[in-house]
């Protein structure tokens, strides 16, 4: 069954190819596997393939930030520089459920799994994870925006990018963001972290990262004999090889 989300992007498809528009889909979309994001290009075709003469970009504009006042846009802001895209998080669009197949385990004894967690006293947990999955969505899309532009400080802590904009520098760490998904209540992120001068094939050092709220009815939320009544669990796990946690890995 197609969800919103899916919906959503087919309209858009269908737009571009209706009115013969085109444009490039911004790589931080393309990461974004099933994490609802739209970018200003997507919400302008969408708009003028309602198919009428008197939409006009400047409404469109207008409605955006309504929509926006009310929370059901959530704008990623980047650098106020040409050549970058606003981009959209839609947070009625993030879909229930959890990663299928996802495991704290693996059978590779090199690869290491090291957890956090916290309990919190909250009645409004997809309120909490939302704006969590807000705030973590617009550090990474202005890091990797301002690496990808060059005005990037402090860059021996690690150069952010898509496999879509690999830095060609030798001298500092990459972390490549290969996927990033995201549910009501859980969101995985996955990682690549590539040393200086390494000589490793790309993918053999990838991170997952899970973040979780939930209770005792999910497999990933941990520790829940403590809980308390009215606590919810927000669980962090890492998992990758070994000797990245001890390495480069850390800084994230």
């Amino acid at each position: 069954m197609q969800d919103e989300y899916e919906a959503l992007k087919l309209s858009v498809e269908e737009s571009k190819e209706d009115l013969r528009y085109s444009y490039e889909e911004h790589d931080f979309c393309k990461i974004c596997v099933n994490c609802p994001i739209i970018s200003s290009e997507d919400s302008k075709v969408l708009w003028q393939g309602m198919g009428s003469e008197s939409k006009s970009i400047f409404a469109l504009r207008c409605l955006e930030q309504i929509l926006t006042k009310v929370g059901l846009l959530m704008p990623l802001k980047s650098l106020k520089r040409e050549g970058h895209e606003k981009l959209f998080f839609i947070p009625g669009l993030l879909k229930s459920g959890e990663p299928p197949g996802w495991s704290f385990k693996s059978r590779d004894p090199k690869v290491v799994s090291i957890s956090d967690v916290w309990a919190l006293k909250t009645k409004n947990m997809k309120d909490l994870a939302v704006e969590m999955w807000r705030l973590i969505l617009k550090q990474l899309y202005n890091d990797i925006d301002r690496h990808k532009f060059g005005v990037a400080s402090n860059r021996s802590k690690g150069i952010w990018c898509t496999p879509y904009d690999i830095r060609n520098d030798h001298e500092f760490p990459l972390f490549i963001v290969h996927e990033i998904c995201c549910w009501e209540a859980c969101a995985l992120f996955k990682i690549e972290v590539k040393t200086p001068n390494s000589k490793q094939k790309r993918g053999l050092n990838i991170i997952e990262i899970i973040i979780h709220f939930g209770g005792p009815a999910s497999p990933y939320c941990l520790g829940t004999e403590s809980l308390e009544k009215d606590e919810v669990r927000l669980s962090i796990c890492y998992k990758g090889p070994n000797k990245i946690f001890f390495g480069h890995g850390s800084r994230m």
